[in-house]
């Protein structure tokens, strides 16, 4: 059974999203109707014979009986020579109009033989429409109408008479553009979006190169754990804190793994255990990581078993405590400017923000005003995601982070260094120095130093597989099992922190 952690604040969103859609659709079949479609209702009528009025007023107000239409009148914008009026006056009235007479009342400045009238009949066998133009008033009369016909009314009225509202002709300039027009405003938005990241990019970058070392140091240069390191070098953290913190976790003697059918094990104390029980003292971001591997109750977490609560958990606090922990260990060492996490946030709210008013501009773009400014909508949507993608990815490096960066840059210089180490006093050097060489991303460097060498095999790692003791057979056994670990591990990790 997929265990799914449920979310309030999304539940409540996704609610509200549905709530704004159905309402958008609901209120615009409401406003099409009452504006743009009409039927025998209002008409005065003598038997078979009906007439209304429509008045337009110099204001951009436009009155059908007592009933306000306005909204079928439209600026002409652009090149457009007029502005234009376009109403349904009957739809599937359901009977026969013997004679039917409409009266346009014109602003009193408008000589009516200025407007180009086109009545519209569709689904009648022989419409019959007169028009006459005197004054301000043009009288259209149409005979002959069955119970089928679809009657609509358009006036092509000379601009500058009528004084529309701003709001209306800068909305009807938008739904006006033309698809290319579209298009570029949609790449805006991302092109922005890519430029401010590669202005980051290129200030991570310049701290980087100052904290460039040539120098070579052959022994730790610092007391920062595998997992901050991984921060200070990446500039966030990655799946390789937690290879390396588990690695850590070995060596300190808290675990032990075992490969035996092809499968792997973690015992939950290592064999040097005993030793230094009642004087290792564990964070809680390592705590963290052992819970998340074994259960409370067992001592021992099979891979069947880790596989399983892996595959069943689509996201884990565990995972997001541990990532915050590591976060705030670097931010109270002072390595950044900012604290990580409150600037990835930053970014990453700004970018939902973005991306979810997008949908909902969508949505309502869908239904208000179809057409080519969907691009626009999309682009929106696509730098929200450009923004949470990229989010985690910002942070700036302090003097003191430089400084400290530069030093582990010249220990993973030795690391890298292409000479084979064959002469060195410290018999566990390799698996020493291991969880570091992850953090760094330089760990096949670090093996490569000790290829084809028999080795001293640590205590918490036992195979029961193979007998071989080789460098690179015993650390890519063990780096490939903790590598497909730490990344399942950090595909599950709570979304809050990054």
């Amino acid at each position: 059974m997929l265990l799914i952690s449920f979310r309030r604040k999304h539940f409540v969103f996704w609610i509200v999203l549905i709530a704004v859609f159905f309402v958008g659709k609901v209120s615009l079949q409401k406003i099409t109707a009452d504006y743009f479609t009409n039927d025998s209702t209002g008409w005065q009528s003598t038997g078979q014979d009906y007439y209304n009025l429509i008045k337009f007023d110099t204001q951009a107000k436009v009155l059908w009986g007592d009933k306000d239409i306005s909204r079928a009148l439209i600026p002409g914008v652009g090149k457009a020579l007029s502005d234009e009026f376009f109403y349904v006056l009957i739809e599937n009235p359901g009977v026969e109009y013997r004679q039917m007479k409409i009266e346009v009342v014109l602003p009193e400045t408008m000589e009516a033989n200025l407007v180009e009238v086109k009545p519209i009949f569709s689904y009648t066998s022989e419409p019959v429409a007169q028009v006459k133009a005197a004054g301000n008033k043009i009288v259209i009369t149409g005979s002959n109408l069955d119970s089928q016909t679809l009657f609509s009314l358009k006036l092509l009225l000379p601009k500058g008479y009528i004084h529309f509202p701003w709001q209306k002709i800068v909305w009807q300039v938008v739904k006006n553009q033309k698809a290319n027009v579209w298009l570029g405003f949609s790449l805006i938005l991302p092109f922005m979006v890519m430029i401010s990241y590669v202005a980051v990019a290129l200030k991570w970058r310049s701290s980087h190169k100052r904290a460039q070392n040539k120098n070579i140091i052959d022994v730790l240069p610092g007391d920062i754990s595998p997992s901050v390191l991984d921060i200070l070098y990446h500039g966030k953290i990655t799946s390789r804190s937690i290879s390396a913190t588990i690695l850590d976790l070995a060596n300190q003697g808290v675990l032990e793994i075992v490969f035996k059918n092809g499968g792997f094990e973690f015992g939950r104390f290592g064999a040097e255990s005993k030793k230094i029980t009642g004087k290792l003292k564990l964070n809680l971001a390592q705590k963290a990581i052992l819970s998340k591997i074994f259960t409370e109750e067992k001592l021992i977490a099979r891979d069947d078993e880790v596989r399983f609560r892996l595959a069943h958990r689509l996201f884990s606090k565990k995972i997001a405590l541990f990532y915050y922990l590591i976060y705030n260990e670097a931010k109270e060492r002072g390595f950044f400017v900012q604290d990580p996490v409150l600037i990835h946030w930053h970014y990453k709210s700004w970018g939902m923000v973005i991306f979810f008013l997008s949908i909902i501009g969508l949505i309502l773009g869908l239904y208000i005003m179809p057409g080519a400014n969907v691009l626009l909508w999309l682009g929106a949507m696509f730098s929200g995601v450009l923004f949470i993608k990229l989010s985690s990815k910002i942070s700036f490096l302090s003097g003191r982070g430089e400084n400290e960066l530069k030093k582990w840059l010249a220990f993973r210089n030795y690391l890298c260094n292409a000479n084979q180490l064959s002469d060195y006093k410290d018999k566990h050097l390799l698996i020493k120095y291991l969880p570091y060489s992850v953090a760094m991303d330089c760990e096949s460097e670090w093996v490569a130093r000790f290829q084809n060498q028999q080795i001293v095999v640590p205590d918490w790692y036992v195979n029961v597989d193979s007998n071989q003791t080789v460098a690179d057979d015993f650390s890519n056994n063990l780096l490939v099992m903790l590598d497909w670990l730490s990344r399942s591990l950090f595909e599950i990790k709570d979304p809050a922190v990054e």
